[in-house]
């Protein structure tokens, strides 16, 4: 047996598979987003954030009828109210899974992109293998990268 043909062979197999499934993951990501979800809780937390460490300056958390999102196949009306201040808009969007590195596997990763105004990594339901497929609850968070900032922690849950 030729085993030079063998190993990148094996690679070439094993990069489709990771290719097919993070593609599966973001369409049932993005099946599962697409309609209208409430605001239920924010946090928002102040203070000095660098790439490995956050200092907390304050915190102020909310909670109950906040607001909403709903998204359409390309864009997505918002309106919700964190600190006081009203946050409305009608913008496209972007949902993209990303297969990372965490310990000794690699997990998937949702990026949400809503264009002018946010870009928030998504957690959906329990953050399982699969969570994403039918989620009924979702997280998004948004952190910035250095300096002083707030990090918007917003809870959701979907309207039936």
């Amino acid at each position: 047996m030729n085993t030079r043909f063998l190993i990148p062979t094996l690679g070439f197999i094993f990069l489709s598979l990771l290719v097919i499934s993070c593609n599966r993951d973001e369409k049932q990501a993005t099946a599962s987003i697409e309609g209208d979800w409430n605001v239920t809780a924010i946090t928002s937390q102040y203070g000095n954030f660098t790439n490995n460490a956050f200092d907390p300056t304050d915190e102020i958390s909310e909670s109950g009828e906040l607001g909403t999102f709903k998204f359409k196949e390309s864009t997505v009306d918002f309106s919700f109210t964190r600190n006081d201040t009203l946050y409305t808009g009608n913008e496209s969007w972007t949902l993209v899974a990303e297969k990372v590195n965490s310990g000794f596997t690699r997990v998937t990763e949702f990026s949400l992109t809503i264009d002018n105004q946010f870009d928030f990594k998504v957690f959906f339901e329990d953050q399982t293998k699969n969570s994403e497929k039918n989620a009924q609850n979702a997280t998004f968070l948004e952190t910035p990268s250095s300096g002083f900032g707030v990090s918007i922690d917003i809870s959701l849950e979907k309207v039936d």
